[in-house]
């Protein structure tokens, strides 16, 4: 097989019966095969790129799916398993709901039952206040 360079360097010429002159022929059968070699090889090129745009068209066919099972996958109902979670949590939030109002219910009951000096106090802890500001308070106002 003839490299590029080789077959530019032959010197080839015409005889008047259709021959060629000054070509030997060891050349002739090399441009010979370096012909084959190039067909081949365009055919191979051919063939590469008709499978890289079959590759292409399918890669945008599986990416297209891809993207509508997606879109589909976002707009689906809820599964069981989270409803049923959720439902789940209503229920203990709502338990707990109910046993704080209970627990209030008691603390108010409970709170009846003190001396007044000490209801102030547990109230403004229910309330979450401190206790001692009230004291401090109604005492600056006496030393005032």
């Amino acid at each position: 097989m003839l490299t590029a360079k080789e077959v530019a360097e032959l010197q080839g010429k015409k005889t008047l019966l259709g021959g060629l002159k000054d070509v030997s022929y060891k050349e002739f059968e090399s441009l010979k095969i370096t012909a084959e070699k190039y067909e081949s090889t365009c055919l191979e090129r051919d063939m590469a790129i008709e499978k890289a745009k079959a590759a292409e068209k399918k890669i945008a066919e599986v990416k297209k799916e891809a993207e509508k099972q997606v879109e589909e996958a976002l707009n689906e109902k809820p599964s069981f398993k989270l409803v049923q979670e959720n439902s789940q949590l209503k229920s203990e939030n709502s338990s707990l709901r109910s046993r704080l109002e209970r627990i209030t219910e008691w603390l108010s009951e409970l709170v009846k039952l003190l001396p007044e000096r000490f209801r102030e106090f547990v109230r403004d802890i229910i309330h979450d206040r401190e206790p001692f500001e009230q004291e401090q308070d109604h005492d600056q106002g006496m030393s005032l």
